[in-house]
Formats: structure tokens, C-alpha cells, sequence
């Protein structure tokens, strides 16, 4: 018995047995317009049907596609899945994508609880770049090297000598967080190539290696972890400041000399002033001076020294305080040892000169 091939106008053949013992032809069905058709059982006796896979003539591969737009087209209905697998219990499968040169990248699957890994690969060297592990830590390596890694962490990179993350907007700015070769932690200004801020392996100490610490107004330097008496009212420190202000008596007096700076810390603030008076005129005539940079946070603070020359009356001892909520300094004196307590003196008189300073708590 003999078969017999019968072209069709469609590109398909049909094979037919000669009709010997009973009819034995074996059908092929037409064509669906796709060249190199592959073909599969139907499941009925002697006939054949289309395969869901078929073969461009520009060489392309369609699985459930007969238009397949690359090489290889996999289209499904269903969620499309496709498995490399490797007879072994844990040695890993591998997927590898490289040009004529053996130059490109291999992607394995990881035995011994599952992972994934990303290799180069230059002249057929495979090189290990990039991990992912079963427990979901990602690890970038420029060296190959994976050992040790940090076993819960999220995202790790491991160099040899300086592993680097690099956090860049193109043409703007970029930044890096880096361990360099003195194992000190680093947060770098790419784009200016200087160390801000780093973490000293030795000392464990934060240092600010360029520029300054800047805190948002109502917040500052949290010392809570200290032991406390009873009394505390605030652990944080919130405000630094150095500046000047200016001393004067009011009304329409001059000066030949009038300056004065002041240091706060917290709410302490530490004021310092030089008074000459050129011509009283219209100005205090009890002394006081005014000015203060803040507002006294209680009353009766008082100065920690003067010194005067000029004054419009005689003093032994003398001392300017300030009451809440206020910036004027009044003037309590002494003439002698043994005399009562004089307040309110007129001593800034032409030519009294009045120097001190005060360290007083502030309102804020």
C-alpha cells in the first residue's frame, strides 16, 4: 500500500492512502494562512488538526499567536506561563540571553529554598551582579562577592572596597550614601563631590563634615533620656542665637556710645551693653535702660556686674534688674556699706557712663 501527496491551493497537502481493504485516508486540514503550519492528533482516528504553534517564513515562532510580533510570542487567554526546568532536586536552571559573542546576561533560578540571580556575561564568563533571595532581600554586588549579607534586609549593595547607592535627578543634583575605604559611612553631594554628613566607624560618632544642622522652628535637640529632677519643665533645646541690641534711656537723649550683643541659648539669654550719655534731655530720669533683646521670663532678675564712671550720684553697690515680661532695667543702689537700699536713682546724667551685663531667662 502506497500513500499519495495532493497539494491544495491553500499551501496545504492532503495525504491519502489508495482506497485498498476499506477506506484508509489519512486527512490534513486546510490551511488557517499561516506558513509552516504545525499540526497534532485530533483525537479522531486517522485525521489530523492545526497546532496552536506555528512558523513565520521570516523564521518567527507563534505559541497560541498566528501572528507572532518576535522571535518567540507566547498569547493566552489564560495567565501565560512558561517553565525552564532543570532535572536536578537543586542545582538551578538558567535562562541566557547574549549575542554572537557570548556577551549579555544570564538569569538563573536558585535551588535551596528558591531566589533568583542576574549574571554578565563577557566572552562566555559568566559573573554574578545581582540576588535575589527567598527571604526577599535584594543584593547588588559590583565584585561578585555575596557573602556575608545582612539576612532581613530589603535592599543591600556589597563592594570590596566602596559600595555605593547613588540617588540622582539627571542634570540637576545627585547624591550617594557610601562606605568608603576607611569603613565610615557617607552621605556625599555627587554633583560637588563633598562629604556632608558621615557616620565614624571607630568613634560611632554622627559628624556634619560640611555645612550646618538646621532645625525647624518648635523643634530642636531632644534630651529626654536624661535623669531629670522634679522640677523639669522642658528637655528640649530649641534655639540658639547670637546678635546685638541697642541700649537707651528714651526720650530725646544722644550718646557717644551705645552698643550692646546678647547670646541666647534655650531661653537664657546672656545680654552685655556699653551706655555713654552725651545729653540726657528728655531721658530717663530714674536711670533705667531699655532694650533688652527678649522679654524676661520672671521677675526680678538682676545684673551680674557693672561698671560706672559719671554717675549722677555717688553708689558703693548697684544692681539693674528686670521684672516679667518686660526689656526695661531698673537701677537699685547702695550709697555706703551700711546705707538702706536706694531705688531709681537720676545718674545718666551728661557724660555718665553705664556698662554691664545681665543674664536673665526670657518669656520663649
Amino acid at each position: 500500500m502506497g500513500l499519495s501527496l495532493r497539494g491544495q491551493s491553500s499551501g496545504a497537502i492532503d495525504i491519502n492512502a489508495p482506497n485498498a481493504a476499506g477506506n484508509n485516508t489519512i486527512t490534513l486540514p486546510g490551511s488557517n494562512g499561516a506558513a509552516n503550519q504545525f499540526y497534532k492528533n485530533s483525537g479522531t482516528a486517522g485525521t489530523l488538526t492545526h497546532s496552536s504553534m506555528i512558523e513565520l517564513s521570516n523564521g518567527r515562532i507563534g505559541i497560541g499567536s498566528d501572528n507572532p510580533n518576535a522571535a518567540l510570542s507566547v498569547l493566552s487567554t489564560a495567565y501565560p506561563t512558561v517553565t525552564i526546568t532543570r532535572d536536578h532536586p537543586t542545582n538551578y536552571p538558567r535562562l541566557r540571553i547574549a549575542n554572537t559573542s557570548i556577551d549579555g546576561a544570564d538569569l538563573d533560578g536558585l535551588g535551596s529554598g528558591g531566589g533568583f540571580r542576574i549574571a554578565c556575561v563577557a566572552a562566555g564568563v559568566s559573573t554574578e551582579r545581582v540576588r535575589l533571595t527567598s527571604t526577599g532581600c535584594a543584593i547588588i554586588s559590583s565584585t561578585g562577592s555575596f557573602s556575608p549579607y545582612v539576612a532581613d534586609a530589603n535592599l543591600q549593595i556589597t563592594d570590596d572596597t566602596n559600595p555605593k547607592l547613588v540617588i540622582s535627578n539627571p542634570g540637576n543634583s545627585s547624591y550617594s550614601l557610601a562606605v568608603g575605604t576607611d569603613n565610615d559611612l557617607k552621605f556625599r553631594n555627587e554633583s560637588t563631590a563633598v562629604d556632608s554628613i558621615l557616620i565614624n566607624y571607630s568613634t560611632n560618632n554622627l559628624e556634619i563634615v560640611d555645612g550646618n544642622l538646621k532645625v525647624a522652628s518648635g523643634h530642636g535637640i531632644d534630651f529626654s533620656a536624661t535623669n531629670d529632677p522634679g522640677g523639669m519643665a522642658s528637655e528640649l533645646l530649641d534655639d540658639y542665637e547670637e546678635g546685638t541690641w541697642t541700649p537707651t534711656i528714651g526720650g530725646n537723649a544722644t550718646y557717644t556710645n551705645q552698643v550692646g550683643t546678647y547670646v541666647k541659648v534655650g531661653r537664657m539669654v546672656y545680654a552685655h551693653w556699653a551706655l555713654t550719655i552725651n545729653a540726657q534731655g528728655t531721658g530717663s530720669n530714674i536711670s533705667a535702660i531699655d532694650g533688652l533683646p527678649y522679654p524676661s521670663g520672671v521677675a526680678s532678675q538682676a545684673t551680674s556686674n557693672l561698671l560706672w564712671s559719671g554717675f549722677g550720684v555717688s553708689m558703693a553697690y548697684a544692681a539693674y534688674y528686670v521684672g516679667n515680661a518686660s526689656t526695661l532695667m531698673n537701677l537699685s543702689y547702695i550709697a555706703t556699706a551700711a546705707a538702706a537700699l536706694t531705688n531709681n536713682p537720676n545718674g545718666l546724667v551728661n557724660g555718665a557712663t553705664m556698662n554691664g551685663t545681665i543674664v536673665y531667662y526670657s518669656s520663649y
